[in-house]
């Protein structure tokens, strides 16, 4: 019910094996294209099958083999055994040539060789709307957060959760902390991370904060270090790890009151961000242009940066520098140029969000 790509999956391999439900292959098909349509690996590996195999579609070698080569690019191990099994009964037969030359066809249409291996890939997803000071109150960070939960999901992110199944929405700075380590400890495994924040931030001195929902106001005594948490932690974190690809989208930078941050140490809070020192192998998305200040897009669900990402990653096969530019101008046409997003990318090799049919 909730568009959910490995349940489609699951929902297919009960219709065909019959368990709990009547067996149906119809059924099945239906729901292992849903699952495979929303990004899910097991789900294209099961639709090739049903090609291969004629189960609730007409048999199609050729198309068997195109699901089962996007099932291996999109990481499932499993369908390099699908496709030697039918490459060996096909070798030598009359009908091989024939196939052989329509599945090169479907590739190509299909853009298969253009996308590189999908990899695995965890998202850590934060939201900070609920603050206790109600003059940084916020009405669309948490709604931020759920949506691109959702929409990431769906492109074969696995959603990282505590162990505890406390959400990681509105963090105080002790729960921050808390959930970055122990990202870092599961990203690890990981080819790809990603880290979203949709909330208030400040940069002092150039050096980025994430403002916890129990940050006060200061007086000139306190640093800011010991309210807020610096952003430039969570990207050293997992410079330690063995990820190849991490991606940072920050929809920050909301309106901070000018009282708010007062820092002795490091001087008073600024408003906007900092350009930030990139990592190899990283993507950093601003919401906006350095300093400058982003919309939280009252009067509808979502703030602009992530009304435009979540519009733009249903695009499939897009390299990421293009999705972040079509972000930058459905960004600017929404705001009527008042707000920029920007980025800085230092990626080895290429990296797609949606891998679905273009």
């Amino acid at each position: 019910e909730q568009n959910n790509a490995k349940a489609y999956n699951n929902m297919g391999w009960l219709y065909e094996n019959g368990y709990g439900v009547e067996k149906d292959f119809g059924q099945a098909f239906a729901h292992y294209k849903k699952a495979a349509d929303l990004g899910d690996s097991g789900g294209m590996r099961h639709v090739g099958e049903c090609y291969e195999n004629g189960w609730g579609v007409e048999k199609d070698i050729a198309e068997a083999i195109v699901w089962y080569k996007k099932a291996e690019k999109a990481g499932n191990d499993k369908a390099k055994g699908n496709l030697s099994s039918i490459t060996a009964r096909l070798s030598g037969t009359p009908a091989s040539k024939s196939i052989i030359q329509e599945t090169k066809t479907l590739v190509r249409n299909n853009h298969i060789d253009d996308l590189p291996p999908m990899g695995k890939r965890i998202a850590l997803i934060i939201g900070n709307a609920d603050y206790q000071n109600t003059n940084l109150s916020l009405p669309n960070p948490t709604n931020d957060a759920y949506a691109m939960a959702k929409k990431l999901s769906e492109l074969g992110f696995e959603i990282f959760t505590m162990d505890d199944g406390q959400p990681t929405t509105n963090l105080s700075k002790a729960r921050m902390k808390r959930v970055v380590e122990s990202f870092k400890q599961k990203a690890s495994d990981y080819d790809v991370a990603l880290v979203f924040y949709s909330g208030h931030a400040l940069q002092v001195r150039r050096e980025n904060y994430l403002i916890p929902v129990d940050a006060r106001e200061t007086s000139d005594d306190i640093d800011t270090e010991d309210i807020c948490f610096k952003f430039g932690n969570i990207m050293r974190k997992l410079d330690e790890t063995n990820v190849k690809t991490k991606i940072y989208l920050l929809d920050a930078c909301r309106s901070v009151p000018a009282s708010f941050f007062v820092d002795k140490t490091r001087g008073t809070g600024q408003t906007g961000l900092a350009s930030m020192p990139e990592s190899e192998g990283s993507v950093i998305g601003y919401a906006t242009l350095p300093g400058k200040v982003a919309l939280d897009g009252k009067g509808s669900d979502n703030s602009p940066y992530t009304s435009a990402l979540l519009k733009v990653l249903d695009e499939p096969g897009l390299p990421i520098a293009e999705v972040l530019q079509k972000v930058r101008e459905e960004v600017s046409k929404q705001t009527n140029g008042k707000q920029t997003p920007t980025e800085s990318i230092t990626l080895i090799g290429r990296f797609y969000f949606n891998y679905n049919k273009r």
